[in-house]
């Protein structure tokens, strides 16, 4: 119950803090589309490797280094849990979309992002 919490505060500290880099991350990507792009895709994953360590995850990735770094490759996850998403775009080196099962609307934050992509 304690790492809910904690997750819980992380993420809402995150959004509401977020806010001013909102902002920043309008004004660079005015100018430089890609590196906004980077900048906000690396400040995600950032925030999504705190909740794995905040929720006791440990991930252990095997084979990474058979996948290749300069073209597109598909993931495809078995969807075992809503972790699917925390871990597999805090992992992955370039930008990132995702389709989702239906359940996931259910999710209240995560129906935010439906149609987004």
């Amino acid at each position: 119950m304690i790492r809910l919490i904690l997750v819980a505060l992380f993420v809402i500290l995150f959004l509401i803090l977020g806010i001013p880099v909102l902002g920043i991350e309008w004004l660079i990507g005015k100018k430089h589309p890609y590196a906004a792009d980077i900048s906000q895709l690396r400040i995600v994953q950032w925030a999504f490797r705190v909740v794995l360590f905040l929720s006791g995850t440990h991930v252990t990735v095997t084979g990474e280094e058979n996948v290749p770094k300069d073209e597109p490759v598909l993931y495809v996850g078995n969807h075992r849990s809503y972790f699917d998403i925390v871990i597999t775009y805090a992992r992955c080196p370039r930008l990132t979309g995702y389709i989702a099962k239906d359940s996931i609307q259910k999710v209240f934050t995560a129906s935010f992002w439906e149609g987004t992509i």
